[in-house]
């Protein structure tokens, strides 16, 4: 690949590696935000919903608390109308039908006992006749308000079960007669409790949460037990039926229980969050669980790499036509310096190199012309010189020829050197002789040193012996000394010859 285009595809990836870069980041910080903010929302809605959960689960209790006193005030309005219709002699049938009529027709009940427990006033033809037991097995729901027969409690205000006759929720009140020892009860059927279920309770609540990116929500007991759930499915299908909880939801519900804080997670698309529920004492009661889609956090994220791909190119297609121009630009004058080199390589000097520009490729191709330059001056300068060598070679060839001369004489002189070495070492070992001819003659001295002068002439003998042969040993080393002299002449002689090779050289 030419140079012009390594340089024009780099500068493109350059950019397109920024502009992606730079768009990937602004799509992560999008969603990381879009994120941020659908938590932030997730916990708004899970706190709201966990607050109105909180208020919903006080609603009912307070209005059936408010409703037993109103059922308490028409308990004592009926002891005192029984008390004076019958004062008055008022016949049982003409009373009991006026007690039907106030009551209507299957909503609240009437009902008055004798001194027995037995009821003789009941609007409820079915309950004619029952009779209060203060045993709790056989009438689990009545037996509390036998008590009222003997004066134990002044009333009773049941909350709202199943009764034992058919098993329809019902709410009693009930308080003693005023005219003497008898039952005073009061009944409502608890379809108020489900029709305030339903215009206030928590699946009306939920029912109105889950729309939009609300996809889930989860109303769960201090258990983690559900209450209410609602569940918006894949095909956009709301419906009240769910899996049970998995193990990171299970999580955070318990983290958000025992923290009183809510707690969430990212899951995919869906943000996940549970808030406690926090009753009026401080006590937690449960936990609501809000599943948030982020639906628009991924559109902006295909929105965002979309507009980075479209960056790419847009900013691409220029950055290669701006990129072709500068490696044109740089690369013109690097090949003309290329085709100089080549030139040269091939042994042609006579080429001429054109002026370059005032850019960097520029001066390069006017370094390579003053190369070019001074490599020809060079090669001139080499060929005198190889002139030079070769009449320097001449002299050598003479100088040569003499040192030869000069060796050979210097051979005999090693002969000669040779020669009076070995004299030398005869001469040694006649002295090493007499060296033990007088070691011997001191050992005959020392022995017979009581003979006297005869020891003594004979010793002088030996001494005298002893100094000729010494100084012979002197005479040889003075001839050993002049032949070392030739010898140091010739060598002198041998290093001048060799300065004068290297001058030649």
């Amino acid at each position: 690949m030419p140079l012009w285009s390594r340089i024009a595809l780099s500068a493109l990836l350059l950019v397109l590696a920024a502009v992606g870069m730079t768009s990937t980041l602004q799509a992560f910080a999008a969603r990381r935000a879009i994120l941020e903010q659908a938590r932030a929302g997730a916990h708004g809605v899970a706190e709201v919903l966990a607050k109105a959960t909180a208020f919903a689960e006080a609603v009912p209790p307070t209005v059936e608390a408010e409703i037993g006193e109103q059922m308490l005030t028409q308990a004592r309005l009926l002891a005192q109308l029984v008390a004076v219709a019958e004062g008055a002699g008022v016949p049982r049938e003409n009373l009991l039908a006026r007690l039907r009529e106030i009551a209507g027709p299957g909503q609240t009940e009437f009902l008055a006992t004798d001194d027995g427990g037995v009821a003789i006033y009941e609007t409820d033809p079915a309950g004619e006749g029952f009779r209060f037991t203060p045993d709790a097995s056989t009438q689990p729901q009545a037996h509390v308000f036998h008590r009222l027969l003997a004066g134990e409690t002044p009333s009773v205000i049941q909350e709202s079960r199943r009764r034992e006759l058919d098993g329809r929720v019902f709410k009693y009140v009930g308080v003693p007669g005023v005219d003497g020892s008898r039952i005073i009860q009061v009944g409502m059927p608890a379809t108020f409790l489900e029709r305030l279920d339903t215009a206030l309770g928590l699946r009306r609540l939920v029912g109105e949460v889950v729309v939009g990116d609300v996809r889930e929500v989860r109303i769960l007991d201090a258990r983690s037990s559900p209450l209410v759930t609602r569940i918006v499915d894949a095909n956009g299908n709301p419906t009240e039926s769910a899996p049970p909880l998995d193990q990171d939801d299970a999580r955070i519900v318990r983290e958000s229980i025992a923290s009183g804080r809510p707690a969430g997670r990212v899951e995919g698309a869906m943000v996940r969050v549970a808030a406690p529920v926090l009753r009026a004492d401080g006590a937690t009661g449960g936990a609501v669980l809000v599943g948030l889609a982020t639906r628009a956090g991924a559109d902006l994220w295909r929105w965002e790499l979309l507009a980075g791909l479209l960056s790419s190119l847009l900013i691409g297609f220029p950055a290669i036509l701006v990129g072709r121009w500068l490696a044109r630009s740089t690369t013109d004058s690097m090949r003309r310096s290329t085709a100089v080199a080549e030139s040269i390589a091939a042994g042609d000097l006579s080429g001429t190199v054109p002026p370059g520009g005032d850019d960097e490729a520029g001066r390069l191709l006017d370094g390579v012309g003053r190369m070019s330059a001074a490599l020809r001056e060079t090669v001139s300068r080499l060929q005198a010189a190889g002139t030079r060598v070769t009449e320097v070679e001449s002299d050598v060839s003479v100088a040569l020829a003499r040192q030869e001369r000069i060796v050979r004489g210097f051979s005999g002189s090693v002969a000669d050197v040779s020669g009076a070495a070995s004299q030398i070492s005869s001469n040694a070992e006649q002295l090493l002789d007499a060296t033990g001819t007088v070691t011997l003659a001191a050992r005959e001295a020392a022995r017979v040193a009581d003979d006297g002068r005869h020891g003594l002439e004979q010793m002088s003998e030996s001494m005298r012996q002893l100094d000729e042969v010494m100084n012979a040993f002197t005479r040889k080393l003075a001839t050993i000394r002049q032949r070392a002299g030739g010898i140091n002449a010739v060598v002198t002689t041998i290093a001048k010859v060799a300065d004068q090779t290297n001058l030649l050289s």
